[in-house]
């Protein structure tokens, strides 16, 4: 295989060990394809830029990233309006909430319904950029808690209210390294670092932030560059990509003596034995070395 090659495969390991570090350790991944490379992620994110635990529209995360457009009826989990509850305030904010097959449910009141603001105002930010006054109006209800407009002399119509432009977004930290979903993800991967392959705390927090900063680069562009690539393999695994890539090329041919070089550096850089630098290697190599032709019994037996 040529190098060019290999160093795509390392694009991929990188992505999967991003999402089986970052997101598995809280349950679950999301996946999406944009620009030039493979990006795991969830697809939908609140107006803060937080990465949002489901793949269906709630009503903090109901803007969509990879296309910088406020989510509408078809992206809910109910799938379309007939599935849906309809909404219809007063222009005190009393709701009437009939479910789909138009029964009468009974009377809300504004502050009920998820992104209450005050008044009879509901939307998502600190700002008031992305609020809407709901008096008088009408509005689809998933079976999440969003509100959809059904109002169509209104320039949102079909889309949810609790969202965000992204063109338009004053209040919005794409990256929000700092805020307390990402803190909360960065945490647990890094738990599991340490339980896993013997990291210490420190280096493991900084390995998982790594992998954070650069998921989330990733998607916010669509790509990752040679530069953020070679970067981020160089703070995961203590050892140069170029070094990896020849390592990688060399026990394809038998030869295991770079692999072990490798090895035994990125051991001394991460501060762990090197038995648990090899079994961290293997599990982030795993889908890099299937497709060199190897089973995942082979990859767990390989032996360097």
């Amino acid at each position: 295989m040529k190098k060019t090659n290999l160093k795509k495969l390392v694009v991929t390991l990188l992505a999967s060990m991003s999402v089986a570090t970052i997101f598995n350790a809280c349950g679950g991944g999301g996946g999406g394809s944009h620009g030039g490379g493979t990006v795991l992620y969830y697809p939908y994110e609140n107006v803060y830029g937080d990465v949002c635990s489901t793949y269906s529209p709630t009503p903090g995360c109901t803007f969509d990233r990879s296309t910088g457009l406020r989510v509408i009826t078809t992206d809910s989990i109910d799938g379309s309006l007939v599935n849906m509850w309809t909404v219809k305030f007063d222009l005190y904010g009393t709701a009437t909430v009939k479910d789909q097959y138009g029964n009468f449910i009974g009377y809300y009141d504004v502050s009920d319904f998820d992104g209450y603001q005050g008044g009879t105002v509901i939307g998502v930010g600190t700002t008031g950029v992305f609020w809407e006054d709901v008096a008088g109006g009408s509005y689809y209800w998933d079976s999440n808690g969003v509100l959809f407009s059904d109002n169509y002399y209104e320039s949102n119509y079909l889309e949810a209210i609790n969202n965000v432009n992204a063109g338009d977004a004053v209040d919005v930290d794409y990256v929000a390294m700092n805020d307390e979903a990402n803190q909360g993800l960065v945490a647990k991967a890094a738990q599991k670092l340490q339980a896993k392959y013997g990291f210490q705390k420190e280096k493991a927090n900084a390995v998982a932030a790594q992998l954070n900063r650069w998921g989330l680069g990733a998607v916010e562009r669509g790509y990752s560059t040679a530069a953020d690539i070679k970067a981020t393999f160089q703070s995961t695994f203590g050892v140069d990509l170029d070094s990896a890539v020849a390592a990688a090329v060399a026990l394809k041919a038998g030869d295991k003596s770079k692999m072990i070089a490798l090895t035994n550096r990125s051991a001394n850089a991460l501060g762990i034995s090197p038995r648990d630098a090899e079994a961290f290697l293997k599990d982030s190599y795993s889908d890099g070395l299937a497709s060199f032709g190897y089973s995942q019994e082979e990859i767990s037996g390989l032996d360097w």
